[in-house]
C-alpha cells in the first residue's frame, strides 16, 4: 500500500471519528427517539397507538389531525425560538428529531393534517 493511500485512510478515520464524536449524542438521541416512538405509537397507518395518541380536533366539516411527529416539531421550534437549554441539549434534540423522522417515515398519512369530512 502506498504512503498516499495510508495518509488518505488515516485522514478519513480521523474525520469520521471527529464527526462521530461531535454528533454522538444527537445520533444516540435520534436512535432512542425513533425506537421509542416506534414502540409507543401504532406500528402501521390506521393501527391504534399504544401510548402516543394523536390529537384530533373537529371543526365543522374538518378535522385537524395533530400527529405525534407534529408535537415533537412544535416542541423543537419552541425550544429554538425561546432558547430553552433542555430542548437544545444534543441528546434531547436528537430524541425529538428521531420521533419526527419515525412519524414521517413509518406512516403513509403523515401529511394528512387537515381533513375534510
Amino acid at each position: 500500500m502506498s504512503l498516499q493511500k495510508i495518509k488518505r485512510k488515516i485522514l478519513f478515520l480521523f474525520l469520521a471519528g471527529a464527526i462521530f464524536y461531535g454528533y454522538f449524542l444527537i445520533s444516540l438521541g435520534a436512535l432512542w427517539g425513533y425506537f421509542l416512538a416506534r414502540v409507543l405509537a401504532g406500528k402501521k397507518t390506521g393501527e391504534p397507538p399504544r401510548i402516543f395518541r394523536s390529537l384530533i380536533i373537529k371543526i365543522k366539516d374538518y378535522q385537524l389531525h395533530l400527529h405525534h411527529w407534529l408535537y415533537s416539531l412544535f416542541i423543537l421550534i419552541l425550544g429554538a425560538i425561546f432558547q430553552i437549554s433542555l430542548i437544545l441539549n444534543q441528546f434531547v434534540l436528537g430524541l425529538l428529531l428521531g420521533v419526527i423522522f419515525q412519524g414521517i417515515a413509518d406512516y403513509q398519512d403523515w401529511k394528512k393534517i387537515v381533513i375534510k369530512k
